[in-house]
């Protein structure tokens, strides 16, 4: 169990390397987006984990605004 540990030290170091402010500024001046490669995943996770509350506590609860429903 205690190899486990080790290699899970090692790769949060190798993880805080990658994350450094050079690299993260590198990396910016190159062109990545942050806000497309961040920003737009974690919006969608947090939007799924409101919904999926919603739906847990309003069993009637049928998603969207209510637009383009059939009547």
């Amino acid at each position: 169990m205690a190899a486990g540990r080790v290699f899970h030290l090692e790769s949060i170091e190798q993880i805080k390397e990658l994350i450094s402010v050079d690299t993260l500024k590198t990396m910016q001046l190159l062109g990545f987006n942050y806000k497309a490669a961040i920003g737009e995943p974690l919006t969608q996770i947090c939007a799924n984990a409101i919904l999926s509350l919603a739906k847990r506590e309003s069993p009637s609860y049928q998603g969207g605004s209510g637009k383009n429903k059939k009547r």
